[in-house]
């Protein structure tokens, strides 16, 4: 969407939006609702928002700070490590900050939530406001790299014609397992192979509407999300 469609601007300002509304949805249902039901469906609904708002906002606002400068610019290291040094400070200063509102109110441990909305809803003004300062390189450079890349042979081959078709089977049996295990009742075993299997078929359609080296580079997010999985399972 933000390649074809609205740019890194509007989506991340999507983004950050659908995530705030998304940690209001988590704060009130553990907050305000104690009927069990209520709460599950604003907490999922919340989880939604949160998911989709964070596919908007992460990979675009990495994207705007790797076109603050031309390609090859040794300033572009150091724009990444102030805006890492952001993210840790969050990381640091949250777990404080919940403990505190787990501790002194009623909420609990959910106000961290209507936190982490209230501090989105911040940083998205933030954005706003400083959107005269930032001028993204959108000139040649970046271009004439993209075409290189089109033009380019797969590096894999004849394999690189096959994964369209693999990748299409392997979702196409992910979801019938899902399936399968909903008619069975087993509707928490469900979710996974329907999820998985309709991501497989959308990455197959994307692979079929690319070719040569482009293609190898979709193959290839395949595969460190593959690894992701187990990584953050482990690191869990």
């Amino acid at each position: 969407m933000a390649d074809r469609y609205w740019g890194n601007r509007k989506s991340i300002i999507i983004g950050g939006v659908l995530m705030a509304i998304g940690q209001l949805f988590m704060f009130f249902a553990g907050t305000f609702y104690q009927d069990a039901g209520t709460a599950s469906m604003l907490m999922f609904t919340g989880l939604g928002f949160l998911i989709f708002g964070n596919g908007f906002f992460k990979p675009n606002i990495s994207t705007m700070v790797g076109q603050l400068y031309p390609i090859g610019d040794k300033r572009v290291d150091s724009a990444f490590t102030i805006f890492y040094m952001g993210i840790n400070l969050g990381a640091f200063l949250s777990p404080l900050a919940c403990g505190w509102l787990q501790e002194n109110t009623k909420g609990g441990f959910h106000s961290g939530f209507a936190l982490a909305g209230i501090g989105m809803v911040l940083g998205l003004l933030t954005y706003l406001v400083g959107q005269p300062f930032i001028n993204e390189v959108s000139g040649k450079a970046g271009r004439e790299e993209d075409n290189s890349v089109e033009g380019r042979p797969s590096a894999i081959g004849a394999l690189s014609g096959a994964a369209p078709f693999v990748l299409c089977l392997a979702g196409i049996a992910l979801m019938a397992q899902g399936a399968i295990q909903g008619f069975g009742g087993h509707f928490k075993e469900m979710a996974p192979g329907l999820i998985s299997g309709a991501s497989l078929l959308l990455v197959s359609w994307i692979t079929l509407t690319v070719t040569g080296a482009v293609r190898d580079r979709v193959l290839v997010i395949v595969v460190i999300g593959l690894f992701a999985v187990f990584f953050w399972a482990a690191f869990e």
